[in-house]
């Protein structure tokens, strides 16, 4: 499990933040917006991601695809997609989160991204290290709508935003979350953050009117995530005058 300490990271952005559209694909579509803050402007980069993940610590592995167990199947990231524009029309990320989130009785992801046109099959170490690759080499924030499994047959999208100015992941919080399995596919999410997108820390943004609020708030607190001021550097700026959504912090040890 990803550990925390206290960690200073340099503030992003500003009331211009971003939000996206889904169609119901859950893949975003769309046009360019640029994004500041009080002493720089960054621009959005004009593609997006969606990758599939599944529940457990072990993302990838040199077992072949046909001979995994149920876990090990869980656990690979079998297919994304890049879209060449990203919606950002207006609004926040947040607002985009409770639209984006499902959860599905569809087949195993990777005949589910296949339905798409624009999907790539993985089924090696070298093409996700390749996805991340292309990931991590944008120098602007770049969106990633992260498919994360309970099951093979259920999963949330969770709406995220990985930022290279501070090395930050933005992440809202879906408003739909089953009630089997969140807590490790939570983890799964945080792991992920740390040993593939190596991030200095996540933001979590969780609407006030959240089901559950408690119990879920009590699991962050406990997992090491810290409640973070509307005004703190690592909070978007858009944060001073959001009285609808809740922000925490979790820090990453190097």
């Amino acid at each position: 499990m990803p550990s925390n300490m206290n960690n200073k990271l340099d503030p992003v952005f500003s009331s211009g933040f971003v939000r996206r559209e889904f169609n119901d694909s859950g893949i975003a579509d769309g046009k360019l917006r640029t994004i500041s803050t009080s002493s720089c402007a960054t621009t959005m980069s004009s593609e997006s991601y969606r990758i599939s993940l599944g529940v457990g610590p072990l993302w990838w592995s040199d077992v072949p695809v046909h001979h995994r167990t149920d876990h090990d199947r869980a656990s690979l990231l079998t297919g994304y997609s890049r879209k060449s524009s990203v919606d950002s029309a207006g609004g926040s990320l947040y607002e985009a989160s409770s639209r984006a989130s499902s959860l599905s009785s569809s087949q195993s992801d990777c005949s589910d991204l296949e339905s798409q046109p624009d999907i790539h099959s993985l089924c090696s170490d070298d093409d996700c290290q390749e996805v991340l690759r292309q990931i991590l080499q944008h120098d602007q924030p770049v969106q990633i709508t992260i498919k994360l499994h309970v099951t093979e047959d259920q999963y949330t999208n969770w709406n995220t935003i990985l930022n290279p100015v501070n090395n930050l992941l933005y992440v809202a919080l879906p408003k739909d979350l089953p009630p089997a399995g969140s807590k490790q596919t939570f983890i799964s999410l945080l792991e992920f953050a740390e040993e593939k997108l190596e991030v200095d820390g996540i933001v979590m943004v969780m609407p006030k009117d959240q089901p559950d609020r408690a119990r879920l708030i009590e699991a962050f607190l406990f997992m090491g995530f810290e409640p973070l001021s509307r005004k703190a550097p690592q909070a978007p700026p858009a944060a001073i005058n959001d009285n609808e959504n809740y922000y925490f912090l979790y820090s990453i040890e190097e």
